[in-house]
């Protein structure tokens, strides 16, 4: 069960015999890691921002309350005193070995690392099968939908816009009639990278279906739609070469934005209707163009 090298360690104990022990036992066993970090409260995990956390049952709980504020997810070796007693919090979604110190050998510490990558690399994969479409990389629906969820809840408290652009491409059935179900399916994964190097972190990319794509802007007022639609059109014009065919990629572009929804009352749902209804009249205009309402 061989994992690659892990960046860097993060102990957190209450204890300095512990902590020494386990620094000691790493260097012993088999594992490649480039450093350990000694972490002294929560906040040192968000500066040191360890590949793999080992805490004691103590620190457990701080530790996971704050990994779940901060949405981070990490594999997670828990030292416990005993070997029962210890249960994981109710919908956790961290990758969590135990470890009981009685037990404890060079051996045992070198498994229950490598158990628990192969469990959150593992996760990970299934992570990513449950909320990314498998063709393009970028998020599904139901990712989509809760990312939309979330920043409409942030906009609320903030009062800040949020914004939406819905894509449906055009003459893709054409295209993939004509230069076969390959080219088709390029065609999408290209426009999907298009899309995503004129796009910031912050922002959502999502396959709603078939050629129909939309892109969540958290924190953008309706001012700057124009003219980042206006780029993405650009960027788009240019001619892409599918499996030998050169291919411009049109699209119609449907845009929302919250700024002049009272307080951000719009559901994901809603917001994401009101885009589509864009798209309809974008249509309406020959070549790629765009339409926000």
């Amino acid at each position: 069960m061989n994992i690659q090298k892990i960046r860097q360690v993060g102990i957190f104990t209450e204890s300095p015999e512990v902590t020494a022990w386990l620094e000691c036992t790493l260097k012993l066993t088999s594992i490649a890691f480039d450093s350990v970090c000694i972490i002294n409260k929560t906040s040192d995990i968000a500066s040191s921002s360890p590949s793999l956390l080992i805490v004691t049952e103590r620190k457990f709980r701080t530790t996971y309350n704050y990994l779940r504020k901060v949405n981070k997810l990490l594999p997670v070796l828990v030292v416990t005193s005993d070997f029962n007693g210890f249960s994981v919090p109710n919908s956790c979604k961290l990758t969590i070995d135990i470890l009981p110190l009685p037990a404890a050998t060079i051996g045992l510490v070198e498994h229950s690392i490598k158990a628990v990558f192969q469990d959150f690399k593992l996760n990970q994969e299934l992570t990513k099968l449950a909320h990314y479409d498998a063709l393009t990389g970028a998020a599904n629906r139901l990712l989509f939908q809760d990312r939309c969820k979330q920043a409409l809840k942030m906009a609320k408290r903030s009062k800040r816009a949020v914004s939406l652009l819905y894509f449906d491409l055009d003459d893709f059935k054409p295209i993939n009639d004509t230069y076969g179900h390959d080219v088709g399916d390029e065609l999408l994964r290209r426009f999907v990278q298009i899309i995503s190097s004129v796009s910031r972190e912050t922002d959502t990319l999502a396959r709603l279906g078939g050629d129909e794509f939309a892109l969540l802007l958290p924190d953008t007022p309706e001012s700057e739609l124009s003219q980042f639609c206006q780029k993405i059109i650009q960027h788009l014009r240019e001619p892409q070469q599918l499996n030998e065919h050169e291919i411009e990629i049109k699209c119609s572009i449907g845009a929302v934005s919250t700024s002049r929804e009272e307080h951000v009352t719009l559901i994901p749902q809603k917001l994401i209707k009101k885009a589509d209804q864009a798209v309809y009249r974008a249509k309406e205009v020959e070549g790629s163009s765009f339409v926000i309402i």
